[in-house]
């Protein structure tokens, strides 16, 4: 069958339809990055960022009121641009009875969808070299507990030799209720996020989702395993777990435990949300002189931290 005509009717409903095709795909993507990002607008360049240092707590009045300076930490992030561009033939159109070509502005909305993510994952994976507002990088072993008083000591969110089992997601769940603030009461954090990438999500489901676990057996000289025994799984529904495809790129079996009822451990900051430019005018140059058809989509934002008690990294 011959292919029909380009005629301008043709190409308004191709243009239609792409406009459709794209609006559709971009809502029908649901994010999971505003489970462990914040989302902060922004109005400049660069947004200073700014969090109260010390956590609030009654104390018992005796004598004259004790009376603490309010302190804040401050972090700047330089929004950055981005884009995703595609140019299609006028004659590819034309000739395109598969419909492959009016299938790729789905193609470019789920990757203006998916931009969120990519931005505060990559954030992520740089937190062992990027600094956050303590001047330490992200996970590290060294963060002062008051940048003002040294006095104070330091406390560690980066664990090595942590394979993800069940005695480590208690380990690290324990060591992130122990962290304290600058006033030297405890922060009370709960963790409520465990991220792992795709290879350990048969672990973390097992730890966090599963009703039973299965407890090994072994006989009385201890030496070898001889049944198995279920027992109540007490972690389960303890925390939410978000297996998180772009941590494929994470060091291998490395694992995430967040805390974010109050304040989340990344934030992502949008100066331009994703909109879509299309040069389709005849007139344009790239289609009056090499009749090409281009598809962008733009945006402009960054990925930044917040505070570091609020995330650990393990790694075996």
């Amino acid at each position: 069958m011959a292919a029909s005509p380009l005629t301008p009717a043709l190409l308004q409903a191709f243009f239609v339809q792409s406009e459709t095709r794209f609006q559709k795909a971009y809502l029908d993507h649901l994010p999971y990055w505003d489970k462990f990002a914040e989302f902060v607008p922004s109005s400049t360049e660069t947004t200073i960022h700014n969090w109260i240092a010390q956590m609030a707590d009654m104390e018992e009045w005796v004598g004259e009121k004790t009376v603490r300076a309010i302190k804040a930490r401050a972090y700047p992030i330089t929004n950055k641009p981005f884009h995703h561009t595609y140019e299609v033939d006028r004659d590819k159109i034309a000739d395109d009875q598969a419909g492959v070509y009016a299938r790729a502005p789905e193609m470019q909305a789920e990757a203006g969808a998916r931009w969120p993510e990519a931005v505060v994952t990559k954030q992520l994976l740089s937190g062992l070299t990027a600094v956050g507002y303590d001047g330490q990088p992200f996970f590290d072993a060294n963060h002062p507990v008051d940048i003002d008083d040294p006095s104070l000591g330091v406390y560690s969110n980066y664990n090595t030799g942590s394979t993800l089992t069940a005695t480590t997601y208690a380990t690290a769940k324990a060591q992130m209720r122990s962290f304290k603030g600058e006033a030297g009461i405890s922060l009370q954090l709960q963790p409520t996020i465990l991220m792992v990438g795709p290879t350990l999500e048969k672990t973390a489901k097992e730890i966090v989702q599963a009703t039973n676990i299965t407890i090994p057996v072994r006989n009385v000289a201890g030496t070898e395993i001889v049944a198995a025994a279920a027992a109540t799984n007490v972690w389960q529904g303890d925390t939410t777990l978000i297996v998180n495809e772009r941590l494929i790129d994470d060091t291998a079996g490395a694992w995430y435990m967040f805390s974010t009822n109050r304040v989340k451990p990344l934030a992502f900051q949008q100066r331009e949300a994703v909109h879509r430019i299309p040069l389709v005018n005849p007139s344009d140059p790239n289609v009056f002189n090499m009749r090409k058809f281009v598809f962008s989509i733009e945006a402009r934002g960054a990925g930044g931290f917040t505070l570091p008690f609020t995330a650990i990294k393990n790694v075996p």
